[in-house]
């Protein structure tokens, strides 16, 4: 995927956050702290999910909320398809996103496809994620993550 191979000089952020019990229950929002970006830059972000064994869900819809100075910048809502076609199986830079293979050794990686969003020089940005699926709880989610990359010129990676 290219979104997972994109290259690290690109890379601004990357987070995940572990689900002990394996869970993410609509209360469950996950908050990110992106540092300030020295410059004024166009970003993509995304979301990603490790889920262990079989998951009953063909995608996972979350809602993002971009926040600065305590103020709503953005709100996005974004898909994580977890059909078989969309698994990395941890290789490329989701080794380096998660945790590595001989950690989990049941788990397959997604991720959302990616959101501009832009960044102002000197401002400190959160991001808080949250599911909308129309159950209250999913299960067999071992970690949900972000990565906020530099955007490629053109949209070329």
């Amino acid at each position: 995927m290219t979104s997972l191979m994109s290259c690290q000089d690109n890379l601004l952020y990357t987070a995940s956050s572990p689900l002990p019990s394996q869970q993410w229950n609509q209360h469950d929002t996950l908050t990110y702290t992106i540092p300030p970006p020295p410059e004024d830059t166009e970003a993509e972000m995304s979301i990603y999910a490790r889920v262990t064994q079989v998951f009953e869900y063909r995608s996972i819809s979350a809602r993002v909320w971009l926040e600065s100075g305590g103020s709503v910048v953005g709100a996005y809502t974004l898909q994580i398809p977890t059909a078989k076609d969309s698994v990395t199986q941890g290789k490329d830079s989701s080794e380096r996103l998660l945790p590595t293979a001989a950690q989990t050794p049941l788990y397959s990686d997604f991720i959302s496809s990616k959101q501009p969003i832009r960044l102002k020089a000197g401002h400190e940005y959160t991001l808080k994620v949250a599911h909308i699926m129309r159950k209250y709880q999913i299960d067999n989610i071992s970690h949900v993550g972000i990565t906020v990359e530099k955007a490629s010129p053109n949209g070329k990676p």
